[in-house]
């Protein structure tokens, strides 16, 4: 019995205007979306001054083009056209933003009861939700910028860098998890 191999094409996607392509970064990219401009969701923004700062930059690179510069690349790696012209509308700053304190974050971060850990760090983002409620414009979304220590001690099954113990054995080195 031999092995036989079919071929199924890709099919045709629908883009603004009726315009037809087979991969969807060409078809966005050239045409838009489908059904016209998204609209965009009004957010707040809450983080450290630098996780805000950051945010900002990553918005203005997401409204931003961007290509690959090596042609022999651009394939895998299609040019980017920017947010607005891909999806037909920008990609929205926040309409606020909060800021948080980064050191009493990274004290609360560092706790070593994880319980404590996670109550005391949620309970600085939502204090800002207070505020949040009195706006005039309503989000709906609120962006939490998160710092790397606090991703990595805050994460369900992870140890805070300070809390974690090592025994040194012949056989190699165990973890024993919250001190």
């Amino acid at each position: 019995m031999a092995d036989a191999f079919h071929f199924l094409e890709e099919p045709e996607l629908v883009f603004a205007h009726e315009q037809v392509a087979v991969d969807p970064r060409d078809g966005l990219s050239m045409f838009g979306p489908a059904d016209g401009p998204l609209p965009s969701a009004p957010y707040v923004a809450i983080g450290t001054a630098e996780g805000l700062r950051l945010w900002r930059d990553w918005v203005s690179a997401m409204n931003a083009p961007a290509a690959c510069l090596d042609r022999s690349r651009q394939r895998a790696w299609p040019p980017y056209p920017g947010f607005d012209v891909a999806f037909g509308s920008p990609w929205p700053s926040a309409i606020r933003s909060f800021s948080l304190d980064k050191d009493a974050l990274l004290v609360a971060a560092r706790k070593a009861d994880k319980h404590e850990r996670t109550y005391a760090v949620a309970g600085l983002y939502l204090e800002h939700f207070d505020q949040i409620g009195r706006l005039d414009q309503k989000p709906a979304v609120a962006v939490c910028i998160v710092p790397d220590e606090v991703y990595v001690n805050c994460r369900t099954e992870s140890y805070p860098y300070c809390c974690i113990r090592f025994s040194i054995y012949p056989l190699g080195i165990e973890r024993h998890g919250e001190s």
